[in-house]
């Protein structure tokens, strides 16, 4: 929900939680507001709404960034990126990247408020009641507030805002160590007579509305080859042997190691193997950048019908690591930060290897069909 401090919209919002995809679209007519003299622009075209499609299109670029800043900035996170969306080309255009805040849910404080827009009127509070800073800076000019924002910053109840806390003159507030808590609603306590609920996921898997590539989505919506209570699995749609299973967590996590689900990926891959050995493959604390996921679910290969012993000696030469009899000592092994795989089968042994990078590709190459 990105928004400028002084026009008179209220934002729209597209939240990623617990594996739902839901978008707050304010249900009110909006008229936004221009800020040049100088644009040549009617306003009919200015106070056209955006419908669902519009909204999965613009999800879809967030998605895609969301993934490039997680592999590419990890260290750095969280980051405020600020862009707008051009209708014309369908992309988001950036404009700017600046330090981040770990945003917190919190209900306004109902009751009078203070209205504070100068330094000046601080001079007449009375030290109880809830401060609404309602000043409005043009854009350029939001330098004016980090006067105010020293004073601000000194008092210990968070300031309610009417702009969005995304917004430059919010951005100045923050580096200055003022808490914010928005004047609107926050997710969660929108109300439907403001605000339209819709269910991008839903709609995703009915076929009424495309949110993305994103394959954390694509693959939850998918019917699973069997009934798992922490895993959803599927068949790979770019399978690397006749048989090729995909196991998904259903619930968000980085990798396998960081869980308590190691035992049970032994089992689930016994139970997908059945009869016949299985080779096991997983990368750590990356799925979003091996398969494209912008919410981190451990995930792992199963594939059947696999020469073993030749697929392991392909990978070992490309991902040289440690060998272990058992998947439980592997897992053990895996370092508690930064990437690792863990590939092998219970006739080979299971190998832990210390990468930097690994896509799926280096798999791929490596893998022996048997019989081929």
């Amino acid at each position: 929900g990105m928004w400028e401090s002084d026009n008179k919209l209220q934002p729209d919002v597209v939240i990623s939680r617990n594996g739902r995809l839901i978008a707050y679209l304010y249900s009110r007519e909006r008229v936004p507001v221009l800020d040049s003299k100088t644009a040549n622009t009617n306003k009919s075209d200015l106070s056209e709404t955006l419908s669902n499609d519009d909204i999965g299109k613009i999800t879809k670029q967030m998605l895609k960034v969301q993934g490039a800043i997680q592999k590419h900035y990890q260290e750095k996170l969280p980051l405020n990126i600020h862009a707008v969306w051009d209708g014309k080309s369908n992309s988001l255009q950036c404009l700017n990247i600046r330090r981040g805040f770990n945003l917190r849910t919190q209900i306004p404080p109902t009751g009078n408020f203070f209205t504070v827009a100068s330094v000046q009127d601080l001079c007449d509070w009375d030290g109880e009641a809830s401060i609404r800073l309602s000043l409005r800076p043009r854009r350029g000019n939001e330098a004016i507030l980090i006067g105010l924002a020293k004073k601000l910053a000194e008092l210990k109840q968070p300031i309610i805002v009417d702009f969005g806390l995304l917004s430059h003159p919010a951005m100045i507030l923050r580096e200055h160590g003022v808490e914010l808590v928005p004047s609107y609603q926050v997710p969660g306590l929108f109300t439907e007579n403001e605000y339209n609920v819709v269910d991008l996921g839903a709609l995703s898997r009915e076929g009424q509305l495309d949110v993305g590539d994103d394959p954390a989505y694509r693959i939850l919506s998918e019917k699973p080859v069997l009934l798992d209570p922490v895993y959803h699995v599927v068949l790979d749609r770019s399978p690397i042997a006749p048989t090729h299973y995909l196991c998904m967590s259903k619930s968000a996590s980085p990798s396998t190691k960081d869980t308590d689900r190691i035992d049970h990926v032994e089992v689930l891959r016994r139970a997908l193997a059945q009869e016949e050995d299985s080779f096991f493959f997983e990368k750590g604390r990356s799925s979003f950048c091996t398969s494209g996921f912008t919410t981190a679910h451990d995930h792992f290969h199963v594939l059947l019908r696999l020469d073993n012993e030749r697929t392991l000696e392909r990978l070992i030469r490309k991902l040289p690591g440690t060998k272990y009899r058992f998947i439980n000592e592997a897992y053990k092994a895996a370092p508690a930060v930064g990437q690792y795989a863990v590939y092998g089968s219970s006739q080979t042994g299971f190998i832990m290897s210390q990468i930097v990078s690994s896509p799926k590709q280096v798999l791929r190459n490596c893998v022996v069909t048997a019989g081929e």
